[in-house]
This record gives structure tokens, C-alpha cells and sequence, in this order.
């Protein structure tokens, strides 16, 4: 089949991989040589990892503190119930009460609760905490378990301070 092409006697068109650069055009050069200046590298500064928090714990949604809790315990290689059901007296059924953590050390189960301060630092939320508490302790006693060990309002505030809680708890020298 024919083809058509038109061609302009006053255009040239380059020959594929022969394109010629003009010879008014040039890269630009710069005059002044410049010395290169290398800037300080800052100090290398102790960075701690990112603490990223999810919000659960063993599927189960959780607060930071019992989060940074839950970390320190799988670290430790100690296994735990997270928000572990405790039957009372004074339980309607379905709408029992959790202990935070039920930790196994040993054949021992130890029942451990990190308070967040901001929420329990009301005087009536302290009150409704110490009825509570003294509710679950009386059901665990039944069951032969330990009185349950409160961590101090905000414990754990970091990887760090959670580990050490957990050295100080559990762990043995």
C-alpha cells in the first residue's frame, strides 16, 4: 500500500540517531570554581525505638499501660490471662468482673492491675476502686489466689519502667 508523506523542502528533519546539536547551542558552564564545602554531619544522638501501641492485648482491646505491661510479660517469657474473669457474690451472670492480668508464675496465678491515675484520682472512683477490689479479693481468696497486686497510678510510663516492674514482680536472682 502507498503511502502519502508530504515534505517540506525548508524543514530538515534529523535521521534517526543522528541528531546534530546546533552549534549555538552549549551546556551551560559555571565560571567560578567553587571548592566543595562538606557541612558537619550532626552528633549521633541515643534514639530509644518508637514505641508504637496498637491497643490490644491477645486480641482484646487494651489501654497503654496494659499494653507496655503485656510487652514486658511476653519478653519476660511468661504467660498470662489478659482480662481474666472473675466470679463473685455479687455477679449477676455475664456481667462479671476482670482482673487486668491473671500471671502464671510457676503453679502460682498472681492477679496484677495497672491503674491509670487521671482516671482513678477522683475521690468517689477511688471509693467505687476499693469496693471493687475488695470484692475481687474476696473471690480469689475463695479460689485460693492472691490478693491482687495494684500497680502505682500511670505504671508502666515506658518499655523501660514496664520491664522493671516485671524484674521486680517476677523475676527471681
Amino acid at each position: 500500500m502507498p503511502t502519502l508523506t508530504y515534505r517540506d523542502p525548508n524543514v530538515k528533519l534529523p535521521r534517526f540517531g543522528r541528531t546534530r546539536v546546533p552549534s549555538l547551542v552549549k551546556p551551560f558552564t559555571y565560571k567560578i570554581k567553587r571548592a566543595a564545602q562538606l557541612e558537619p554531619s550532626p552528633p549521633i544522638v541515643d534514639v530509644k525505638e518508637e514505641e508504637v501501641l496498637l491497643g490490644f492485648v491477645h486480641g482484646k482491646k487494651a489501654s497503654a499501660l496494659e499494653e507496655r505491661f503485656a510487652r514486658a510479660l511476653d519478653e519476660s517469657r511468661l504467660q498470662f490471662i489478659f482480662q481474666y474473669p472473675v466470679y463473685s457474690a455479687y455477679s449477676i451472670p455475664g456481667e462479671e468482673r476482670q482482673i487486668d492480668f491473671m500471671v502464671f508464675d510457676g503453679p502460682v496465678l498472681i492477679p496484677v492491675e495497672p491503674k491509670g491515675g487521671f482516671i482513678h484520682q477522683s475521690p468517689s472512683r477511688r471509693a467505687e476502686d476499693a469496693r471493687r477490689t475488695q470484692v475481687l479479693n474476696e473471690a480469689l481468696r475463695r479460689i485460693g489466689i492472691r490478693d491482687i497486686i495494684e500497680l502505682k497510678s500511670d505504671e508502666p510510663r515506658d518499655m523501660d519502667s514496664a520491664r522493671q516492674i516485671v524484674r521486680d514482680l517476677f523475676v527471681r536472682a
